[in-house]
């Protein structure tokens, strides 16, 4: 099976699970090598993700990296950042993008700035974005936050993403409550005693 990842998810509903984080992490690890080699996708967009499987295993793939530069697509235009719309293409207009891939993986609304494309170009120059429909959802709004953000020098790198706690399994969740409650006890035992 090969598909693009819109024609993937949404039939297969696949919401919040663990096989869709998986899968968004495989594209984050994608984004990270092409930056480490220099390359900028330009275009990441959901129907620029592949779906594979191998071995009984599901991946994502990252197609349709861009050698000219070329907006004219309205699919396009809906997936780039505020920087892009002046002319200045970086790793960052890719994180950008993926923080808008993370939040309609998440909650399958593609009106994160605005309903029409005037309005969301006007919404994304003036910094307002409706992240709101991940609110339960702390680390998913958390993430896309940060890599939304209107200033490309503050979003995360494609390497410090992977470490987000969005990307936690069980274990590293778990080892993470159980030392940060061990230093919570050794920072409150002193007080406490006296």
């Amino acid at each position: 099976m090969d598909e693009t990842y819109d024609k993937y998810i949404i039939p297969n509903n696949i919401v919040r699970s663990h096989e869709l984080l998986h899968l968004i992490q495989g594209i984050v690890e994608d984004l990270r090598e092409l930056h480490s080699m220099g390359i900028i996708h330009q275009n990441l967009k959901l129907q620029n993700v592949l779906i594979v499987e191998y071995n009984n295993k599901t991946y994502t793939r990252i197609s349709d990296i861009r050698v000219i530069k070329d907006h004219t697509h309205l699919e396009t235009l809906k997936w780039r950042a505020r920087e892009q719309m002046f002319g200045e293409e970086t790793k960052e207009t890719d994180l950008f993008s993926l923080g808008y891939f993370i939040y309609f993986c998440l909650t399958r609304k593609e009106d994160l700035f605005a309903e029409n494309l005037f309005g969301r170009d006007y919404n994304v120059v003036e910094e307002k974005k409706f992240v709101n429909a991940l609110q339960n959802y702390s680390k998913a709004f958390n993430l896309c936050a940060q890599l939304l953000n209107s200033n490309p020098k503050t979003r995360p790198q494609a390497s410090m993403v992977l470490h987000h706690p969005l990307f936690w399994d069980v274990s590293k969740k778990i080892l993470f409550l159980s030392v940060s409650s061990d230093r919570l006890e050794v920072r409150c035992l002193p007080q406490i005693s006296r």
